[in-house]
């Protein structure tokens, strides 16, 4: 907006800070928890975020994380974290998985990721594949996807609400 800084706080119905203006974004969760993000101040000239979750009263649960979360309303076991949000709900660079408390799933990284329904499309190497809520991988990243159908909010394409996917292999189409 103009080159004007904006920073995002929230007060509470006495007119106390839960969270002072510092952030670059706050989402209300189901559970009544927030994702917190705010610039990473770790190297200068760069823009850099780092994530965390924090209860009602503005309690940490775990120290903030390099990368954006993307937020799902709904509490999840596991959620993706990356360098950057594309779209809605796409996290490319260094997209992996954390648990709600943000210890790491594994050590496996991806090139991009977004939630699919309950589950997780996340790509290596222009290679698409799906994991669950729980971090299992379903599907190794192998397939091309179909972009006919795409869902151009986010440049992962997905059937929400299906748990399913669309991908071509080997000149043929499948779900």
């Amino acid at each position: 907006d103009q080159g004007v800084v904006r920073k995002t706080g929230i007060l509470n119905a006495s007119c106390q800070w839960v969270f002072e203006p510092e952030y670059e974004s706050i989402q209300r969760m189901q559970d009544q928890s927030f994702v917190l993000v705010r610039l990473s101040t770790k190297l200068p000239n760069t823009k850099m975020y780092q994530t965390s979750i924090a209860d009602v009263n503005g309690k940490l649960q775990f120290p903030f994380l390099d990368g954006i979360m993307v937020n799902s309303f709904y509490k999840k076991p596991v959620y993706l974290i990356g360098n950057s949000l594309i779209g809605s709900y796409t996290v490319s660079g260094n997209v992996r998985l954390i648990q709600a408390n943000g210890e790491p799933v594994s050590s496996e990284s991806y090139d991009m990721g977004m939630p699919c329904g309950e589950n997780f499309v996340v790509i290596r190497n222009r290679q698409y594949g799906l994991i669950d809520a729980q971090g299992k991988t379903l599907v190794e990243p192998q397939f091309a996807f179909d972009f006919q159908s795409h869902d151009y909010q986010n440049p992962i394409p997905c059937l929400h609400g299906t748990n399913q996917m669309q991908f071509i292999e080997n000149t043929k189409r499948g779900l």
